[in-house]
């Protein structure tokens, strides 16, 4: 960017590799906001076989505001943060090429961002399954317009809503002020399969002002042959030691309630991604145990099946009495291989079964 130009208010960073079906949705998503001082950086993955490319190129064209940088297969790691040393805007957002948002998500969250002063501000979503009724997402957080200004007194609450609660570890759906991240030198792992949860757990832990709005701007695209469906099965088992390494260097308030539910959400997540894999229930839960046991997460689950530390755990979380019982019904599952085996077998026998 020429030295003389105003800085853009927020950078829009979008990952594109074999996306032509779904680019076009998202780029004009991006593009028709009210808000328009944005710069949109487009990393385009230059061994796409179809035309993600041209699409890139044609609307590059047609917007200034566009800029298109090309990578060689690093990764999708790599490939954001290219994006993040390339970006100039005072926040940053990552929109993935199969997703797109509603209409005022940008002028309404850098708004709010902007009046708070917060480091990071996250958003509502939804799912839309591909032709079906868009709905909510299974395992998200309800927001609140909510400024969390964190302490040693709240800090513990704060990271079980945020830091290890499901999709607010997701990149997308936020706005990142780009000072903070650099100050703190926030970037992606290189070695991570689930890069958005390290990121985000990075961000959190360095963070002092974090916002939610209740509002929901951003649409998750459900597809079938995304990288969260075609990943391997080392990258899931990898992915869940680069996390629980990460977890061990927590020394915020009330570090080993924190990894005790961090345990539970990584285990949780590995559970989620095996099962996305051509196996069957014995070998994913024989995988788990062996994660759970090599990297000596039992005493941190037995802390997470306490009942007052998990009603502690829940009540933070505000869930339903419903959603309470299943949850811990769940992490007592986790504490052993024989009571994980029988609680995946009933549950697969329970999704098979006809909904009334």
């Amino acid at each position: 960017m020429d030295s003389t130009q105003t800085l853009p208010g927020l950078s829009v960073i979008t990952l594109v590799y074999n996306v032509e079906p779904y680019l076009e949705r998202c780029l004009k998503s991006i593009l028709t906001q009210d808000f328009k001082d944005i710069e949109m950086l487009l990393v385009v993955e230059q061994r796409s076989t179809d035309r993600s490319c041209e699409i890139c190129k044609k609307y590059a064209n047609e917007d200034k505001r566009i800029s298109i940088l090309i990578e060689d297969g690093t990764g999708f790691p790599a490939a954001r943060n290219r994006g993040l040393e390339e970006a100039h805007g005072e926040y940053v957002t990552f929109v993935d090429s199969d997703d797109y948002l509603l209409p005022g998500m940008f002028s309404r969250m850098y708004s709010k961002a902007t009046e708070l002063k917060a480091e990071i501000l996250c958003c509502g979503s939804k799912k839309d399954p591909g032709g079906q009724q868009i709905g909510e997402m299974s395992d998200y957080v309800k927001f609140n317009d909510e400024l969390y200004i964190v302490s040693p007194s709240n800090q513990r609450d704060y990271m079980y809503k945020l830091a290890i609660n499901g999709r607010t570890t997701t990149a997308w759906g936020k706005l990142y002020n780009r000072s903070f991240m650099n100050q703190n030198k926030l970037r992606f792992h290189p070695d991570a399969y689930s890069d958005d949860f390290v990121f985000n757990f990075a961000c959190y832990s360095a963070a002092h002002y974090v916002a939610t709005t209740k509002e929901t701007f951003y649409i998750y695209y459900d597809r079938r042959d995304s990288r969260l469906y075609s990943s391997e099965t080392h990258d899931v088992i990898q992915s869940a030691k680069i996390l629980w390494d990460l977890f061990q260097n927590y020394r915020g308030a009330s570090p080993e309630d924190v990894k005790a539910y961090a345990a539970v959400r990584i285990i949780s997540s590995t559970l989620f991604n095996l099962k996305l894999k051509p196996l069957g229930i014995d070998k994913i839960c024989s995988l788990v145990w062996d994660v759970i046991q090599s990297l000596g997460m039992c005493q941190c689950l037995s802390r997470a099946a306490d009942k007052r530390n998990f009603r502690e755990y829940a009540d933070a979380m505000t869930m339903s009495a419903q959603n309470a019982e299943s949850y811990s019904l769940f992490i007592e599952s986790l504490q052993s291989y024989d009571s994980l085996l029988a609680w995946q077998t009933q549950y697969a026998e329970a999704e098979k079964r006809p909904r009334i």
